[in-house]
């Protein structure tokens, strides 16, 4: 399996519509927690990463957009990356893994 390819949600009901809506454009995912909080976990095997970040982007986005929801926090292995502009510094981390400075 690859490094870990993880979405930050605000609750566990947008983790499953997250999921279900991932699950329309043919990507796999689950709800998870991580520390307590709930994330969205991207299935997917090593040798189709390339590909699961070029149609979860476009996904994601659409998502985000579509419910009116603010910049999302994926982190893929040690890397963690802001969808959707940079995220205010009053909220919170929730993931394991910490943001390069």
């Amino acid at each position: 399996m690859a490094e870990p390819v993880l979405v930050d949600v605000d609750t566990e009901t947008e983790a499953i519509d997250l999921c279900r809506a991932l699950a329309v454009r043919g990507l796999a995912a689950r709800p998870t927690t991580v520390a307590g909080h709930p994330e969205v976990e991207l299935l997917c095997r090593r040798e189709e990463r390339r590909r699961l970040l070029a149609d979860l982007l476009p996904a994601l986005e659409a998502w985000r957009l579509d419910r009116g929801h603010g910049p999302l926090r994926l982190v893929v292995g040690e890397g963690v990356h802001t969808l959707g502009g940079p995220r205010r510094e009053e909220e919170p981390l929730h993931s394991g893994a910490q943001a390069a400075a």
